[in-house]
């Protein structure tokens, strides 16, 4: 049905197989079914009911928490990693996430999470990337520059990393070095999450240099 583009009977199909078997993956699938037909509130409504119907379901608590964090509800999504957290105290999705949203707002607990997170996963960029940030929020630039440094070694030329070294270049009193990164940055011209946030940082720190 999607594929001779039937979106209504595409959900309709999808609805049913989820009153036959009451899985994640279909619950999901007519999740996605409804935001690709434009209905995100509904989509969102699903996957929060589902939630509460089945509060156990990690994959399910992680989507919903992940919703909430891309809807800017940042509480909410920190009180959603908690639940999981509490059903798999391993998660590192989970801890490496919630450190990252608690990190201006609980950074001796974000501290915490992010480096249990490390030493599940030490080998992650990403995870390496959040310890860094939450490294600075606490105020251990030296720390933060070791490990952002690390994390470039594994993921090179990856832009959100390159902009946060330039944040705690900057912070560390290197604003030479942090624009070099920065112009290096834009130069290059990648798309990417943060690039209107590293054009502001370089303009900044362009204007005191």
């Amino acid at each position: 049905a999607q594929l001779q583009g039937d979106q209504q009977r595409s959900l309709a199909l999808s609805e049913q197989a989820l009153e036959v078997s009451d899985t994640y993956p279909r619950m999901m699938a007519v999740a996605r079914q409804k935001q690709a037909m434009g209905d995100k509130e509904g989509a969102f409504k699903l996957l929060e009911s589902w939630t509460l119907q089945h509060p156990n379901d990690v994959p399910a608590q992680i989507s919903l928490t992940m919703a909430y964090a891309k809807m800017g509800k940042l509480e909410e999504a920190i009180q959603g990693y908690e639940r999981v957290l509490k059903l798999d105290e391993n998660n590192v999705m989970a801890l490496n996430d919630i450190a990252w949203h608690m990190r201006t707002r609980n950074k001796e607990q974000a501290l915490l999470y992010a480096k249990r997170a490390f030493e599940l996963e030490p080998e992650s960029a990403g995870i390496l990337d959040t310890l860094a940030m939450v490294y600075l929020e606490n105020g251990k630039v030296a720390e933060a520059l070791t490990v952002i440094g690390n994390a470039i070694e594994k993921a090179p030329g990856e832009p959100t990393l390159l902009y946060h070294q330039a944040i705690i270049m900057a912070a560390d009193g290197d604003t030479r070095g942090a624009l070099n990164v920065l112009d290096k940055l834009a130069a290059r011209n990648i798309d990417f999450s943060e690039k209107e946030a590293a054009l502001a940082l370089r303009a900044e720190i362009s204007s005191k240099i």
